[in-house]
Formats: structure tokens, sequence, C-alpha cells
């Protein structure tokens, strides 16, 4: 990777359900890549087809088609807000068979139809004195492969000498501080749905909202 190539940056997510505080995600990378001077050739939201369950995760409720379906319909309506091609990929569904989606092979399965990957995550992986990025399947050969974008989120400050130990590595890892971000969880909108209460448009996208009462989630 060199300073004057596209950027593809890559997504992972349960999407159960995906919301505004995904969208501010995607937003803020965008921002963070214009500032930076990186050109963003594609961004690629991936939903997790069986997650590694290391972060304090639940195993997801809706279906692998169903989150990969909620995400396209925030895919096309950012792309025509941002004027950004954003796309969503079901490679963990192609490639995972009976063990979890691990990043690393994700990522080694996407670079091979594009160039210039940088992973999104949040700073849930990259706190405290033992970050949770350390337990990630072959971390070390996915930092050495691949760039990082590490998204500060409240309650979880970033462990500056983790990142510096990081750009040792590779000098494409990057993080955001002080950016907007929209207080919500997939968990509090399940709570929301569960109990039959009307979930906030500033919290989840309409058509995303429309699928979840049609289907019947998480009821």
């Amino acid at each position: 990777m060199n300073k004057q190539t596209d950027i593809s940056w890559v997504y992972g997510l349960t999407a159960d359900p995906i919301h505004r505080g995904h969208e501010q995600v995607i937003k803020n990378t965008l921002e963070k890549a214009e500032e930076l001077g990186l050109e963003t050739s594609s961004f690629i939201l991936v939903p997790t087809y069986r997650p590694n369950l290391i972060a304090d995760k639940s195993a997801p409720i809706a279906s692998f088609e169903q989150r990969f379906d909620m995400c396209q319909l925030v895919a096309k309506d950012l792309s025509r807000e941002l004027k950004t091609d954003i796309t969503v990929s079901d490679i963990e569904k192609t490639i995972s068979r009976d063990e979890p989606s691990y990043t690393y092979n994700t990522l080694d399965a996407l670079s091979k139809n594009h160039d210039n990957l940088i992973l999104i995550i949040s700073s849930d992986h990259a706190h405290g004195h033992a970050p949770k990025f350390r337990q990630w399947h072959r971390w070390q050969d996915l930092i050495n492969r691949f760039g990082l974008m590490v998204h500060e989120r409240p309650g979880h400050p970033i462990n500056d000498c983790f990142i510096e130990h990081l750009k040792e590595h590779n000098p494409y890892v990057y993080v955001t501080k002080n950016q907007p971000a929209i207080d919500i969880s997939s968990s509090r909108l399940r709570q929301v749905y569960a109990y039959g209460a009307e979930a906030s448009e500033k919290h989840i996208n309409p058509a995303v909202d429309s699928y979840i009462k049609n289907f019947e989630l998480y009821q």
C-alpha cells in the first residue's frame, strides 16, 4: 500500500439490526479519509456470518439473510446521500464453514478482488490494558497485511500505546477521536422492538424499521 493509492474500506458488523450509530461510523470514516488525503475506491459492509463471540457479544437473532438485507437498505440510502459507492458483501457466508467467521480470513478473501484494504473497528477492541483486538484470530498477521481505522466510542478510550505498537508494524493504522457519535446500540433497539415500542428515526433508518416490523423481528 502506498499513499497515492485508493483505499477499500471494510466495515464488519453483526447488524442485528444495523442502526444510525453504524451509519455515523461510515460518515466519520469518509470524513477522516478526506482529512488524511486518502482516496476511497470502495466501501464494503460485511455482515458477520458466524460471529466469533469474544467481545461480550451474543449470537445474532435475525438470520444472516435478514441482516444482509437490512445492510443493503442502509447502503442504498447512504450511497446516494454521501455520493460514495457503498456495497454489502456476503463473503463470510461464502467462505465460512464450521468455524467462526474470522476477520483475517474475510480480509484475505476480499483482497483477491480489492486492493489496499483498511478494516474499520470500534475502540471496544483497542482500549484497556489488554485490548480485545489481541484475542482476534491471527491478529498479528492481520495488522501486518491490512490497515486499520479505530473509532473511539464513549466509555472506551483508545489505548494509545497499543496503537503506537500497531503502527510499528503498519503505518496505515489510524484513529478517529472527538467525532460525532449516536448513542444507540443494536441490543437497545432489540429491546425497543421486544416491548412493542416505536423506534426513533434518529436511531434507525425508516426502511430498516419497516423491514423489522414486516418480518416481526425481535418480538
